[in-house]
């Protein structure tokens, strides 16, 4: 049986709090090829095949420790409701990852991903695998009261709960885009007429899109202190209006 490397897990964890810090830094000085900053330069692995290269590490490994140690058995050789905790949260964890693998990765529709973002994404999920599965299994120790407690419900549900979003939010995303589509869309207001946008970078002001047809343009009045409802449009071309404060609507003469 693996004994806690706890040394290890130390080491391992600084190395990821500090890398995801530095690798915070550098964002903002240069954005990363990902999501809608994908450029179409340079190799790239399919969507499908990405996501499952880089995700799947995340499940086999910890799968693989729960194998090799025997199911509940863990640090201090004690099985019971201690064992059973540990392997309960760790399946919660590779649950997620299951999804994420196999699931969520054969039903995206999006853009080839750079390979090496799969490759970054993939040596991160197997460190992140690792302990996780080595830490519940080999490190952790519960008492043999944890399971009837009220934060192992708690936490479950609120476990179930950010599942179900999750995996909500993917489908609204892919039905915003049409059969064969791979560009990256954002949902807007509930309402299809309009869009909410917070205003421009001058508080006095903010940006509209002008009308293509008509000369004119009706915009509903300003539904806060620091938004506005406005109709939506591909025009790339905008206008300065300041925020209405009035009822009713106005009615702003677009740019020739």
């Amino acid at each position: 049986m693996m004994e806690c490397l706890d040394p290890v897990v130390f080491f391992l964890s600084g190395a990821l709090i500090t890398g995801g810090a530095l690798f915070l830094w550098a964002q903002t000085r240069r954005r990363t090829a990902y999501g809608r900053y994908v450029s179409a330069e340079g190799r790239c692995c399919p969507a499908r095949l990405g996501w499952f290269l880089q995700e799947v590490p995340a499940f086999l490994l910890p799968l693989l420790l729960l194998l090799l140690t025997g199911g509940a058995g863990g640090a201090g050789g004690a099985g019971g409701a201690g064992g059973t905790g540990r392997t309960l949260l760790l399946c919660t964890f590779m649950l997620h990852y299951f999804h994420r693998s196999f699931i969520y990765a054969l039903r995206t529709r999006g853009r080839p991903v750079p390979l090496t973002t799969v490759l970054y994404a993939a040596i991160f999920c197997s460190l992140n695998g690792f302990l996780q599965g080595h830490h519940l299994l080999h490190c952790a120790r519960f008492d043999h009261t944890w399971l009837s407690r009220a934060r192992m419900a708690a936490g479950s549900l609120l476990f179930v709960v950010g599942l179900s979003i999750n995996i909500h939010s993917d489908l609204i995303l892919r039905r915003l885009r049409e059969p064969g589509e791979v560009v990256y869309r954002i949902p807007h207001d509930p309402d299809p007429r309009y869009i909410l946008i917070p205003p421009d970078t001058d508080p006095h002001y903010v940006l509209i899109p002008p009308d293509p047809d008509p000369h004119y343009i009706l915009i509903p009045p300003d539904t806060g202190p620091r938004h506005i409802l406005i109709p939506p449009d591909p025009d790339p071309h905008y206008i300065l209006i300041p925020p209405d404060t009035g009822p009713g609507h106005i009615l702003i003469h677009t740019r020739s």
